[in-house]
């Protein structure tokens, strides 16, 4: 698009602004139901991907990246409110797994195609094969997906809600842990593609190829978290994960070779995607009669903390290098294994 990298941070940092809302929309899917809520949510995302082939501009690719982002933070938390209410959570790790074999699979697999279309078609063109995909897979789920229960929850909105917040430990600190791990996470993923591409005079398509790498790494750590969770205790991969993904914060800062650096985002993605996926289940049992909304408080803290990494980032790579992105990675990586050995316990629920 021609757009300095700090500019194209900042419109990617509309993402995390947006999904900052995400708490406003958690109760919907509690009030009407998570199939409509879930279709909505993606045929939100069909409309704004195809933005960016109406209108081409960075005016209409900031509109389409925040109706993107809308249409995430509103189907997640109704997808997991979904697996909470109808999974048992001696088996719910893995079920929430599966998936979130969705976000590997799709930079395994997507990350090549799309490089490839760019190069082939133009930037635009991956945003119609996304919004052309996600109307066929909104027809899907509403016909898989069982009808909503017909006697609605009352509208209970955000007030009461942030009460109970308030009063539990394990919600607020697994809201912090979230902000740091994704906020230590977003300042390497805001730089690793300028680092690779004029450490190693990686081309476009090369580029997608380097995503596959990430994707891999992302699809064995969903597996394994699949695998683990549910076997080892969520708490114990979660804490386990996060300290090797730190550790791998700091190796990827050392000089190596293209091989090499692929090799550690690899491990890196690896640990960071165990992390995360194991943490999900852990944290749908702390207030489990709000599943929704506790979750969306959480995409919200998640949200903040990728906008604030997508701003930042570029100018603390601008000051010390990347080196100086994956220390900081590294020590907001501790703050939340810390936070999180402070405040969340194993969910008791074994329904």
């Amino acid at each position: 698009m021609g757009i300095p990298l700090a500019e194209m941070a900042g419109l990617v940092s509309l993402r995390g602004f947006i999904g900052f809302t995400s708490p406003l929309f958690g109760p919907l899917s509690d009030h009407w139901g998570r199939r409509p809520v879930m279709v909505g949510a993606i045929l939100l995302f069909a409309c704004s991907a195809i933005l960016v082939v109406i209108l081409p501009g960075s005016l209409a690719f900031a509109l389409a990246l925040a109706g993107i982002a809308l249409s995430k933070y509103i189907y997640e938390p109704a997808l997991m409110g979904y697996l909470g209410d109808t999974v048992p959570y001696a088996r719910r790790g893995r079920a929430i797994a599966w998936t979130e074999l969705s976000w590997g699979g799709a930079l395994l697999l997507g990350g090549p195609l799309f490089g490839w279309v760019l190069q082939a078609q133009g930037w635009q063109m991956p945003f119609f094969w996304l919004s052309v995909g996600s109307v066929m897979i909104a027809a899907a789920l509403w016909r898989a997906l069982p009808p909503p229960d017909r006697r609605q929850r009352p509208w209970r909105g955000l007030g009461p809600f942030l009460g109970q917040v308030r009063n539990s430990r394990g919600m607020v600190a697994a809201i912090a842990f979230m902000f740091f791990l994704m906020f230590g996470n977003e300042l390497l993923l805001i730089v690793f593609g300028r680092w690779m591409e004029v450490s190693f005079a990686l081309s476009l398509t090369s580029l997608g190829l380097a995503s596959a790498v990430i994707g891999g790494g992302e699809v064995l750590g969903e597996l394994t978290a699949g695998w683990a969770a549910d076997r080892f205790g969520k708490r114990r991969t979660v804490i386990v994960a996060s300290l090797a993904c730190a550790l791998t914060y700091l190796l990827i800062a050392l000089p190596s070779s293209l091989a090499g650096a692929l090799a550690t985002l690899f491990l890196l993605f690896l640990c960071f995607e165990i992390a995360t996926v194991s943490s999900f289940p852990l944290f749908t049992e702390i207030l489990p009669e709000a599943r929704a909304m506790s979750l969306s408080l959480v995409g919200a803290s998640a949200s903040l903390a990728r906008a604030l990494g997508d701003l930042t980032g570029p100018a603390l790579n601008a000051w010390g290098g990347f080196a100086a992105n994956c220390w900081a990675a590294a020590g907001l990586l501790l703050v939340a294994v810390g936070v999180l050995v402070w405040g969340v316990r194993e969910g008791a629920a074994t329904r």
